[in-house]
């Protein structure tokens, strides 16, 4: 499916060896992962959501997984997967825009 990928020149983790997110750039930003078809959501604050009851919400509407550290939902033909500090990876999408509009519909922020 990625055969094709490469590193981006324009990617600062790619190119640079710069890790923007973990230098605490973008904290409340929805960043493009570089070759991985996928957008990660990181909410400002960093808030836990409460997994009990975005399980029961997200249960309506999407097969859902859980474990202590994730939760995992696919519904409109991506996947999220929603970890414990609250960031969020839309898998199946390399559009910002989409991610950012799934994420607040979903998972609510």
């Amino acid at each position: 499916l990625f055969a094709d990928a490469s590193p981006s020149p324009a990617c600062p983790v790619c190119s640079g060896r710069r890790y923007p997110a973990l230098e605490g750039e973008g904290a409340s930003e929805v960043v493009k992962l570089c070759g991985r078809h996928s957008v990660q959501v990181a909410p400002g604050g960093r808030e836990r959501p409460d997994f009990d009851a975005l399980e029961e919400r997200l249960r309506r509407v999407a097969r859902v997984r859980r474990s202590p550290h994730l939760i995992s939902a696919d519904l409109e033909g991506v996947s999220l997967t929603i970890f414990a500090d609250g960031r969020c990876v839309v898998r199946g999408t390399g559009d910002t825009a989409r991610a950012r509009t799934l994420y607040e519909r979903y998972v609510g922020r």
